[in-house]
């Protein structure tokens, strides 16, 4: 527990003495109900949220849950990103590593789309600071390292001496000496820069604990010892109480009866200023303690009070009546709900506008048809018939919103009996030709809209081989790898058969070859390999892009998904293409799936049974 919650004091505001946050915090209180507007409303609730913690976590929650449902009433992102990030806060103190992740990375999410650099930064360390719990060292550095990245660029680097903290306090062997102590003037500069005087004692007290580790223990209490003094002098209370904890484990293994005065120190400042989680910690140090010594009066008094904390955190919680994992759980049901309502709002809207068209085109085609009348008799009285028969339009236009295919296939069908009917006049051929071409193009506008809904039993199944299916598709999307200066490669076996819906797979590997194109670098390669496992074909397409990030890796193959990036060549990308794919392929009775590469890019991998030999 050692300097965890300096961690995230206050993730996205400016760090504050103890007595003014008290200040501000009853201020808050005082005047939250007389704030009219609904944002600023929402700023001053998440501000409390992230003041309450330290007293109060269950406060943290209930406040962070009134802001977020304002933002998300009001569409206000910067309070729903700040929201999601005190979530992360109190699951963080509560241990629930695996939600705190998740809120912090909402945040984060939120934080890049407002291209809020400072609290990136700090949404970065956070999650860094998070994996460390996990024992997830890998993802720790690499977060941290992300978070350095970001807090090079910023013009105010206040942020970058507590972030410079908090990576040496988590990962002292990644840096030399020489390199430690580089980073420590750095944080100090910042620190003085600011006047950030919790930072620059957070910063002497990491120094006393590299002073000990390398040996130099009595110097090193001492520059604690004085730290101590200095930050109680400030009336820094919850550092000082914290740094208590840290001198007393220091001299606990040569000096317990000092180190248990140390203790009782902390609790009593623990205690004043209502810090019940640090009062519970510390109830158990002293009661383990005087265990040891055998003292049954002291360890008895110790070990009341430790219940009588524990009953308090419990009355706190009951008394709020909140369950914190049915409220995530019921989150993320409504979330469900509301991509489910986009998805079919989106499909109904194609539709209606698939509508629309195929009336344009149907009125095109009557026009047509009646400019010619007085050329073409046969025609004019297709025409007359079709226009007297109330019935006959009546039907064809609860066919076209029923089933927007059927009528178009059937007008196909009927211009070719006329073209039979009307001999070899070559104006009439013209005229029936245009209709054919744009009658077309609007049965292949409505397979595309419509192929994502078909009901696979009503498509005949082929024999495919497979190298053919793959060479086709490389040939078509060639041209547009050139002109980016792209080589495709194809390795396939001689010659995999399989059974297939030949008007949609084709789609499957076109999607992910063009996705390939489109976020790769001017003048890469994109591999494809097929090969036979067993009785399934892998076929893996790999590019040397930018990858995918994590935050997206489970939404990448929903309909609608925030991952909508530009391609290198600034390509639009409208996020649909992956969703449709998956779908073909699960017709299919396949899977798809991706990996990032160990260098730069992705590689998908689609698996499908194979037909035969």
């Amino acid at each position: 527990m050692k300097n965890r919650k300096l961690i995230f004091i206050l993730p996205f505001f400016v760090i504050r003495l103890v007595v003014a946050q008290d200040l501000e915090r009853d201020h808050i209180q005082e005047t939250l109900s007389q704030i009219k507007d609904s944002l600023h409303q929402v700023d001053a609730i998440n501000r409390l949220a992230m003041l309450m913690y330290e007293r109060n976590a269950d406060s943290t929650f209930y406040y962070a849950r009134l802001a977020k449902e304002i933002s998300v009433r009001h569409n206000y992102h910067k309070g729903k990103a700040d929201a999601n990030n005190n979530f992360g806060v109190f699951f963080d103190i509560q241990g629930n590593f695996h939600l705190a992740l998740k809120y912090y990375n909402l945040g984060l999410v939120d934080y890049r789309k407002l291209k809020d650099s400072s609290n990136m930064v700090q949404a970065l360390m956070n999650i860094a600071m998070v994996y460390t719990e996990l024992g997830n060292k890998k993802e720790s550095t690499k977060h941290f390292d992300q978070a350095f990245g970001y807090a090079n660029l910023l013009k105010k680097d206040s942020i970058k001496s507590l972030l410079i903290y908090n990576y040496l306090l988590i990962h002292p062997g990644k840096f030399n000496n020489d390199q430690t102590r580089l980073y420590i003037d750095q944080a100090k500069r910042i620190a003085q820069k600011y006047r950030d005087q919790r930072t620059l004692l957070a910063i002497d007290q990491l120094v006393a604990d590299q002073y000990i580790h390398n040996g130099e223990k009595k110097r090193g209490i001492a520059l604690l010892k004085k730290t101590i003094t200095s930050a109680i002098d400030k009336e820094l209370f919850y550092v000082s109480m914290d740094m208590l904890i840290d001198l007393g484990q220091q001299v606990q293994e040569f000096a317990p009866e000092q180190s248990a005065s140390y203790y009782k120190k902390a609790l009593e400042i623990a205690e004043r200023h209502e810090y019940l989680f640090y009062s519970r910690l510390l109830m158990r140090k002293l009661f383990d303690y005087y265990v040891i010594k055998t003292d049954s009066s002291m360890a008895l008094f110790y070990g009341r009070k430790l219940i009588e904390t524990n009953d308090k955190l419990e009355n706190l919680t009951s008394r709020k009546n909140i369950d914190y994992i049915d409220y995530v759980l019921k989150e993320e049901q409504i979330k469900s709900l509301d991509s489910r309502y986009k998805y079919q709002l989106v499909i109904s809207g194609m539709a209606s506008m698939a509508l629309v068209l195929t009336g344009i085109i149907i009125i095109f085609i009557l026009v047509n048809l009646r400019k010619r009348r007085l050329q073409n008799r046969k025609l004019m009285n297709a025409l007359a018939a079709l226009e007297s028969s109330n019935e006959a339009n009546t039907n064809i236009m609860r066919i076209v919103a029923h089933d927007l295919r059927d009528p178009l296939g059937g007008m196909s069908t009927a211009l070719k009996v006329m073209e039979q009917q009307l001999g070899s006049n070559v104006e009439n051929r013209s005229i029936l030709q245009l209709m054919k071409i744009s009658i077309g193009n609007a049965l292949h506008l409505t397979e595309n809209l419509l192929h994502q809904q078909f009901n696979s039993n009503d498509l005949p199944k082929e024999t495919l081989d497979m190298k053919e299916l793959l060479s086709y598709c490389v040939n078509l999307l060639e041209a547009k790898a050139l002109a980016k200066n792209q080589i495709i490669s194809l390795k396939s076996n001689s010659k995999i058969l399989i059974p297939a819906y030949s008007d949609q797979l084709w789609r499957v590997f076109s999607n992910l070859i063009t996705n390939a194109i489109k976020f790769g670098p001017h003048g890469s390669k994109i591999d494809i390999t097929a090969t036979l496992k067993e009785s399934n074909i892998l076929v893996a397409i790999k590019d040397v892009g930018a990858g995918i990030p994590e935050e997206f890796s489970e939404e990448i193959f929903s309909m609608y998904n925030n991952a909508r990036n530009f391609g290198t060549a600034g390509e639009k990308s409208f996020g649909m293409g992956l969703a449709i794919t998956k779908r073909i392929v699960e017709m299919h009775n396949g899977r798809i799936w991706f990996t990032n590469n160990d260098g730069p890019g992705t590689t998908f991998y689609v698996e499908l049974p194979i037909f035969g030999e």
